[in-house]
């Protein structure tokens, strides 16, 4: 497993890529190179730290992209049980960037589950918060994420959001 120690250091300054040929593959690369080096396995502190170079459109693509996979992959739990759970806020704040209301309304409606509405940054007590929550509760969210997947598109709404603020991810 990668630390913070062993990633990559975004450069100061640029952090956007190459534009990828194809626009339905910009979500999926723009969250793999930032993948190289943000680290959310190390705490909020380190996250916070190598997510700082990234754009806002950058942090929301991120963390949106990773919420999706691991509920698609697991469930809320999932989500929430790995170390992906610390960027629930980010992805919370993402889907308000991106306009993807409805998807924020999913996310927050699965943090309310939590003591205070707020899933803890550390894993250990979040897992322990998670295991107190009505497994039927989370898997209705699961079912209303994949619903709405289906209605709108997951990658649509991530790629007219890029579409508008391509400044903001590739190189010009």
């Amino acid at each position: 497993m990668d630390t913070a120690a062993t990633k990559k250091k975004k450069p100061k300054g640029d952090n956007r890529i190459d534009r990828p040929v194809s626009d339905e593959d910009w979500p999926w690369e723009i969250a793999s190179d930032l993948d190289d080096y943000i680290e959310f396995h190390e705490g909020e502190v380190v996250l916070r730290e190598t997510m700082a170079p990234a754009t806002p459109g950058q942090r929301a693509i991120y963390s949106c992209v990773w919420y999706e996979y691991e509920v698609c992959n697991g469930g809320h739990e999932q989500f929430f049980w790995n170390s992906t759970g610390i960027l629930c806020d980010e992805a919370l704040a993402g889907f308000i960037r991106l306009g993807a209301t409805e998807y924020a309304a999913v996310l927050k409606a699965a943090t309310s589950l939590f003591p205070n509405g707020t899933p803890s940054k550390d894993r250990k007590t979040r897992k322990e918060q998670l295991e107190k929550i009505p497994k039927e509760d989370l898997n209705r969210l699961d079912n209303s994420l994949y619903e709405l997947k289906e209605q709108q598109g997951f990658d649509e709404t991530l790629i007219r959001y890029v579409r508008t603020h391509p400044e903001e991810f590739f190189i010009q």
